[in-house]
Protein backbone atom coordinates (compact mmCIF):
# COMPACT_ATOMS: atom_id res chain seq x y z
CA UNK A 1 0.00 0.00 0.00
CA UNK A 2 2.75 2.11 0.80
CA UNK A 3 4.47 1.45 -2.47
CA UNK A 4 1.53 2.51 -4.07
CA UNK A 5 1.18 6.08 -2.72
CA UNK A 6 5.00 6.57 -2.76
CA UNK A 7 4.55 5.67 -6.57
CA UNK A 8 1.54 7.87 -6.83
CA UNK A 9 3.01 11.06 -5.84
CA UNK A 10 5.95 9.85 -7.60
CA UNK A 11 4.12 10.62 -10.91
CA UNK A 12 2.29 13.50 -10.06
CA UNK A 13 5.80 15.46 -8.94
CA UNK A 14 7.06 14.35 -12.20
CA UNK A 15 3.85 15.78 -14.04
CA UNK A 16 4.41 18.86 -12.18
CA UNK A 17 8.11 19.36 -12.72
CA UNK A 18 7.37 18.87 -16.61
CA UNK A 19 4.53 21.78 -15.97
CA UNK A 20 6.85 24.12 -14.02
CA UNK A 21 10.30 23.60 -17.01
CA UNK A 22 9.17 26.77 -19.00
CA UNK A 23 7.35 30.08 -18.53
CA UNK A 24 4.92 28.72 -21.44
CA UNK A 25 4.00 25.64 -20.06
CA UNK A 26 3.46 26.87 -16.43
CA UNK A 27 1.27 29.51 -17.19
CA UNK A 28 -0.84 27.84 -20.31
CA UNK A 29 -1.12 24.78 -17.26
CA UNK A 30 -2.54 27.42 -14.63
CA UNK A 31 -5.03 28.95 -17.38
CA UNK A 32 -5.59 25.66 -18.38
CA UNK A 33 -6.95 24.22 -15.09
CA UNK A 34 -9.49 26.90 -14.86
CA UNK A 35 -7.67 29.11 -12.72
CA UNK A 36 -9.09 32.07 -14.07
CA UNK A 37 -6.79 34.68 -11.90
CA UNK A 38 -5.55 37.85 -13.89
CA UNK A 39 -1.91 37.24 -12.67
CA UNK A 40 -2.25 33.39 -14.92
CA UNK A 41 -3.18 35.61 -18.12
CA UNK A 42 -1.04 38.17 -17.42
CA UNK A 43 2.06 35.97 -16.99
CA UNK A 44 0.86 33.47 -20.08
CA UNK A 45 0.74 36.79 -21.96
CA UNK A 46 4.52 37.55 -21.11
CA UNK A 47 5.79 34.07 -22.15
CA UNK A 48 3.81 34.77 -25.28
CA UNK A 49 5.38 37.85 -25.94
CA UNK A 50 8.54 36.29 -24.92
CA UNK A 51 8.20 33.75 -27.85
CA UNK A 52 7.34 36.55 -30.64
CA UNK A 53 3.76 35.24 -30.64
CA UNK A 54 2.08 39.03 -30.24
CA UNK A 55 -1.21 37.78 -31.16
CA UNK A 56 -1.49 35.11 -28.46
CA UNK A 57 0.22 37.52 -25.85
CA UNK A 58 -2.29 40.64 -26.67
CA UNK A 59 -5.15 38.16 -25.96
CA UNK A 60 -3.66 36.82 -22.99
CA UNK A 61 -3.15 40.89 -21.55
CA UNK A 62 -6.80 41.31 -22.84
CA UNK A 63 -8.45 38.70 -20.49
CA UNK A 64 -5.80 40.07 -17.68
CA UNK A 65 -7.32 43.69 -17.83
CA UNK A 66 -10.63 42.80 -17.20
CA UNK A 67 -9.33 42.41 -13.46
CA UNK A 68 -8.78 45.62 -11.63
CA UNK A 69 -5.50 44.87 -9.71
CA UNK A 70 -4.01 43.72 -12.87
CA UNK A 71 -5.18 46.43 -15.26
CA UNK A 72 -3.01 48.64 -15.63
CA UNK A 73 0.00 46.21 -16.40
CA UNK A 74 -2.11 44.53 -18.33
CA UNK A 75 -3.28 47.26 -20.44
CA UNK A 76 0.38 48.54 -20.62
CA UNK A 77 1.68 45.20 -21.61
CA UNK A 78 -0.86 46.17 -24.70
CA UNK A 79 0.61 48.89 -25.33
CA UNK A 80 4.15 47.24 -26.02
CA UNK A 81 2.40 44.84 -27.85
CA UNK A 82 1.24 47.81 -30.13
CA UNK A 83 4.81 49.49 -29.78
CA UNK A 84 6.35 46.38 -31.17
CA UNK A 85 4.06 46.21 -34.46
CA UNK A 86 4.80 49.70 -35.01
CA UNK A 87 1.49 51.01 -34.11
CA UNK A 88 2.36 54.02 -32.35
CA UNK A 89 -0.83 55.56 -32.05
CA UNK A 90 -2.45 52.19 -30.16
CA UNK A 91 0.57 51.98 -28.09
CA UNK A 92 0.15 55.79 -26.92
CA UNK A 93 -3.77 55.06 -26.13
CA UNK A 94 -3.14 51.87 -24.10
CA UNK A 95 -0.14 53.63 -22.68
CA UNK A 96 -2.65 56.39 -21.56
CA UNK A 97 -5.18 53.82 -20.48
CA UNK A 98 -2.79 52.54 -18.19
CA UNK A 99 -2.04 55.95 -16.49
CA UNK A 100 -5.61 56.41 -15.76
CA UNK A 101 -5.69 53.66 -13.49
CA UNK A 102 -2.34 54.31 -12.12
CA UNK A 103 -0.95 57.99 -12.75
CA UNK A 104 2.61 57.36 -11.86
CA UNK A 105 3.33 53.84 -13.60
CA UNK A 106 7.02 53.95 -14.08
CA UNK A 107 6.71 51.70 -17.48
CA UNK A 108 3.71 53.10 -18.87
CA UNK A 109 5.32 56.89 -18.39
CA UNK A 110 8.31 54.95 -20.13
CA UNK A 111 6.70 53.42 -23.00
CA UNK A 112 5.01 56.85 -23.58
CA UNK A 113 8.33 58.46 -24.01
CA UNK A 114 9.56 55.89 -26.00
CA UNK A 115 6.55 56.08 -28.31
CA UNK A 116 7.57 60.00 -28.72
CA UNK A 117 11.04 59.07 -29.16
CA UNK A 118 9.74 56.93 -32.06
CA UNK A 119 7.97 59.80 -33.50
CA UNK A 120 10.57 62.32 -33.54
CA UNK A 121 13.00 59.91 -35.43
CA UNK A 122 10.67 59.06 -37.69
CA UNK A 123 10.05 62.80 -38.17
CA UNK A 124 13.55 63.50 -38.19
CA UNK A 125 12.33 66.10 -35.92
CA UNK A 126 15.07 66.69 -32.89
CA UNK A 127 12.99 69.98 -31.50
CA UNK A 128 10.98 66.62 -30.09
CA UNK A 129 13.44 65.44 -27.91
CA UNK A 130 13.47 67.64 -25.11
CA UNK A 131 9.86 66.33 -24.19
CA UNK A 132 11.26 63.13 -24.65
CA UNK A 133 14.21 63.77 -22.38
CA UNK A 134 11.85 65.58 -19.63
CA UNK A 135 9.32 62.04 -19.92
CA UNK A 136 12.55 59.99 -18.98
CA UNK A 137 13.87 61.95 -16.57
CA UNK A 138 10.26 62.08 -15.02
CA UNK A 139 10.43 58.57 -14.80
CA UNK A 140 13.40 58.69 -13.29
CA UNK A 141 12.49 60.95 -10.71
CA UNK A 142 9.74 58.49 -9.62
CA UNK A 143 11.91 54.93 -9.87
CA UNK A 144 15.42 55.78 -10.36
CA UNK A 145 16.54 51.93 -11.10
CA UNK A 146 14.06 51.74 -13.90
CA UNK A 147 17.10 49.93 -16.40
CA UNK A 148 15.02 50.63 -19.72
CA UNK A 149 14.48 54.70 -19.07
CA UNK A 150 17.96 55.00 -18.69
CA UNK A 151 18.90 53.22 -21.35
CA UNK A 152 15.96 55.04 -23.22
CA UNK A 153 17.22 58.30 -21.75
CA UNK A 154 20.89 57.75 -22.70
CA UNK A 155 19.73 57.06 -26.87
CA UNK A 156 17.83 60.19 -26.77
CA UNK A 157 20.68 62.32 -25.09
CA UNK A 158 23.33 61.09 -27.79
CA UNK A 159 20.25 61.77 -30.20
CA UNK A 160 20.93 65.71 -29.79
CA UNK A 161 24.51 65.17 -29.00
CA UNK A 162 25.27 64.72 -25.23
CA UNK A 163 27.23 61.99 -24.44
Amino acid sequence: MIYALILILGILSFNRTEEWQTEMSLWSSAVNRGYEMARSHLYLGLAHKDQGDLAAADSSFARAATDRSMAARAINNRGSIAYLREDYSEARRRYLEALEIWPDYPDALSGLATVRYQEARQRRDLSMMDEVIAGYRYVLTIDPHHQATIDNLNLALEAVGHK
